[in-house]
């Protein structure tokens, strides 16, 4: 469906006025149209600035984000690996431990 723009209502006589009249307040009417588009477009424009700038700034923070995960990502693991080195250890030590109380307790027995 089409849509027609508005009807401008005109200032009131103004099919009464002289040519030249008339046409001196249609160029004001266009000029005073034209610096609204003008500042509309202007502030469209700085909008547009705005959205770019925090999309990249949005973009930058999400790249130093996932650069914090990854980073603290890397430690868990790291840190993980070691508790389980440590707990391995612990569990050889134990072994140990058990086998020489064995042979201690068989000596004992022996003597």
């Amino acid at each position: 469906m089409e849509q027609k723009p508005p009807k401008i209502k005109l200032l009131d006589g103004f099919h009464k006025r002289t040519s030249e009249d008339q046409y001196s307040y249609l160029l004001r009417l266009a000029s005073t149209m034209n610096h609204a588009a003008k500042l509309m477009q202007d502030e469209r424009d700085k909008m547009v600035k705005l959205v770019e700038t925090k999309e990249q700034q949005l973009e930058k923070q999400k790249l130093a984000m996932q650069a914090n995960n990854d980073m603290v990502q890397r430690i868990v693991t790291q840190v993980n690996d070691e508790k389980q080195k440590m707990f391995d250890t612990i569990a050889e030590r134990n072994t140990k431990i058990r086998e020489l109380e064995a042979k201690l307790k068989e000596q004992e027995a022996g003597e």
